[in-house]
């Protein structure tokens, strides 16, 4: 899936496996992304796995969103200070939920709920809305992960 250059589309995120689901990380230059990616992948309880940082190839397949890294960026991920690590990675992983890290201020406090799904490709996911920098985000993404009713593109890629 490449444009008329041979270049392939990509978003501007960090992508984790995390306790078997897809977590997509997006938001603004210096946000925390790779940051909280590592907190992920850290996590002892269930380490997650690397799929993609800085640039992330989305695409859809059989009604599922699927990340992947492009080839010059796989395995490579920023730690905030510290420079470009390399860690093993997944070569593509099915989407299950968009982390949107936000400038506090412009958060809202009680998001409506056409606020909380992420489309792309045409395929609707989760969202969750942290604040930039999120020092809570592990737990929060857990518990989005694990809240009922969940979207039925999410109910059908986990009876796959």
């Amino acid at each position: 899936m490449s444009d008329q250059t041979g270049v392939v589309p990509t978003i501007h995120g960090s992508c984790v496996v995390w306790r078997n689901a897809g977590v997509l990380i997006i938001g603004r230059s210096g946000s925390g992304k790779s940051q909280l990616a590592l907190a992920l992948m850290a996590d002892a309880a269930a380490p997650g796995s690397l799929v993609a940082d800085d640039r992330v190839v989305l695409q859809a397949r059989q009604g599922l969103l699927v990340a992947s890294a492009p080839l010059a960026l796989r395995g490579k991920i920023e730690r905030f200070g510290m420079g470009i690590e390399t860690h093993e990675t997944l070569d593509s992983a099915p989407l299950d939920l968009v982390v949107q890290l936000t400038p506090v201020g412009e958060m809202e406090r009680m998001p409506e709920p056409h606020m909380l799904v992420w489309e792309h490709h045409g395929i609707a996911l989760a969202k969750l809305i942290l604040p930039e920098q999120p020092c809570h985000g592990v737990s929060a993404i857990f518990a989005t992960l694990n809240r009922k009713p969940v979207l039925a593109t999410q109910e059908n890629r986990r009876k796959r």
